[in-house]
């Protein structure tokens, strides 16, 4: 086995035992929290602890390793030992088994199988590095931050600066904490702290499998709809690519999709109002979970802010959500403030226009570069960032030679919101025909609020990101917030599905057709030989999840209240 060898294999045995230990960990939390509070939990919620539960964890891990690098170390151990033991014993296992959460894990686990082998087809180096090259040219070292951080919490380095004029307080910590978590297990068991860090940012940013499969649950969907949806998504160069270059910003932005989806519950039902208190504590917590992923969430939080203001018969469980939220959130506000200040650099360059960090506070900033700039400049920088929303160029898009073309249509689809979904676009073609279709549409018309408040969410996000950005132009996909892609990727697959079998398989195999001339060859239009072992890894994982899809369409029935 040579080099590269060794390392893919590295690779894929970490992410089998990160998605091992923590989906074990979210498979694990409902139970207990079921068994303790003695209250049955709906499936969206449980699918909601199952997410969170590690996440949450990870970010008592980081605190922990902060303060004592032993104590982190013992919790980290004491964890997997809880976790393993729970499992083994079955607590709880006479209730039913869930198929829904037992397909999306198998899912993940296949959809993370094909993204690491589509990866290490064209390998150049340790993961980190290949996540690096594969793809885009001129990429940020941001996917390795996570790690780094996570590694000299472990040795206890207590440096705050990563290089540079940059500090620790500069990103916010969650996926570093999940990284801690198996840190010292994978330590002990011989891999590098890059393949585990990268291994648990891929399990992280492969949350989107779950949050997207409530979220379909929430507009209508059968659960085995549900399933088909993530499966055929897989299959989309925006889940490729930033489910491997492990930047915080998809698993963060699945954390976000889900706490909007357990904040307005789905019609047919009743709740009581500890209910409805429980579920808008773990909403909060979810949308804390994703701010401390990736600040870029910060605008679908605000616009969730205004449309939970606007819902007056949501009050008492906003303001659950908000104590949740800043209980949650505010250590790590006095972190910045107290131990690596001043922690607003990010707030300011996008925001404010500040690029060279300065003493000036955020307010300061924004009143002397707007008044700065004028209010001409200001107002022609929200028009290009209107503009670069709703950027053209499709032509590139339909075009299906590999080469330099392939190129273009992936840095379009990893620069432009409305060019991310690739062909699962064409689900619009779905809505006239949804709109005088009977019987299999009813769904689709029966949560007409459902997707109203999805869409409102969506265009809230959006205006307030092109407000905000101070820089023209600067309203591209990973400056902005992810909840906005999986929200559009999700009504998208919702409206094919509600179409009918046939024409959902008809775009999925031709969205599957366009990633694979997009995605697969190698970049920069390179002829160079394929790795095998990759190769028959990504080939195994492509068939398993077309399937998983066509197993589920085939089989869908009436599926029982997902409770959302």
């Amino acid at each position: 086995m040579d080099q590269l060898d060794a390392t893919f294999f590295r690779a894929v045995t970490a992410f089998l035992l990160q998605l091992a230990v923590l989906s074990g960990l979210g498979w694990a939390a409902p139970r207990w929290v079921r068994r303790l509070s003695g209250r049955p939990l709906t499936e969206a919620e449980a699918l909601a602890l199952g997410v969170a539960a590690p996440a949450a964890l990870g970010y008592v891990a980081f605190w922990l390793y902060f303060a004592s690098p032993p104590a982190g170390r013992l919790f980290s151990w004491f964890t997997l030992a809880a976790t393993a033991i729970t499992l083994a014993v079955g607590l709880g296992s006479g209730r039913p088994r869930s198929r829904l959460r037992g397909s999306l894990a198998l899912l993940t686990g296949l959809a993370g199988l094909f993204y690491v082998g589509a990866l290490f087809i064209f390998p150049a180096g340790d993961f980190s590095a290949t996540a690096g090259a594969r793809y885009l040219s001129g990429l940020p070292a941001d996917n390795q931050i996570p790690g780094y951080f996570a590694a000299r919490l472990y040795d206890g380095n207590a440096e705050k600066s990563f290089g540079g004029d940059w500090l620790e307080s500069d990103r916010p910590p969650l996926q570093t904490g999940i990284v801690l978590l198996t840190m010292p297990a994978l330590r002990v068991g011989g891999w590098s702290d890059d393949a585990s860090s990268s291994a648990a940012g891929v399990w992280f940013e492969l949350l989107w499998i779950p949050s997207v499969a409530v979220f379909l649950r929430w507009l209508g969907a059968t659960d085995r709809e549900a399933v088909s949806g993530c499966a055929g998504l897989a299959f989309t160069g925006f889940f490729l690519f930033h489910s491997v270059f492990v930047w915080p910003k998809l698993g963060g932005g699945a954390l976000m999709l889900l706490a909007f989806s357990l904040f307005f519950p789905a019609p047919g039902g009743t709740e009581t109002g500890a209910a409805r208190r429980c579920r808008g504590a773990l909403a909060g917590g979810l949308a804390a979970l994703a701010a401390l992923a990736h600040g870029g969430l910060l605008f679908s939080l605000l616009a969730l802010a205004v449309l939970a203001l606007a819902a007056p018969r949501r009050a008492a469980a906003w303001r659950v959500a908000a104590v949740a939220f800043l209980v949650i959130y505010s250590p790590w506000i006095a972190y910045q403030r107290l131990c690596a200040p001043p922690g607003n650099r990010l707030i300011k360059w996008h925001i404010a226009g500040a690029i060279p960090p300065d003493a000036r506070s955020v307010g300061e900033t924004l009143r002397e570069n707007y008044r700065a700039q004028g209010w001409a400049k200001s107002w022609a920088a929200r028009r290009a960032n209107l503009a670069t929303v709703l950027h053209g160029g499709w032509g590139a898009d339909l075009g299906w030679r590999t080469g330099p073309s392939g190129d273009i249509r992936r840095v379009n689809e990893w620069y432009y919101s409305l060019h991310a979904p690739g062909w699962w676009l064409a689900g619009l073609a779905a809505l006239p025909w949804l709109a005088f279709r009977g019987g299999a549409a009813s769904a689709w018309r029966g949560r007409g609020r459902e997707q109203a408040l999805a869409i409102a969410w969506l265009g809230l996000t959006l205006g307030l990101w092109v407000a905000l950005m101070f820089f023209p132009n600067s309203t591209v996909v990973h400056q902005g917030s992810f909840a906005v892609e999986l929200v559009l990727l999700g009504l998208l697959a919702a409206w094919a599905l509600f179409a009918g079998r046939a024409f959902f398989l008809g775009l999925f195999f031709l969205q599957a057709a366009h990633f694979a001339v997009t995605w697969l060859p190698a970049s920069d239009g390179k002829t160079v030989p394929a790795a095998r072992a990759p190769e028959l890894v990504c080939a195994a994982g492509a068939l398993a999840l077309v399937g998983l899809l066509i197993a589920n369409l085939r089989r869908d029935a009436a599926a029982t209240p997902l409770g959302v």
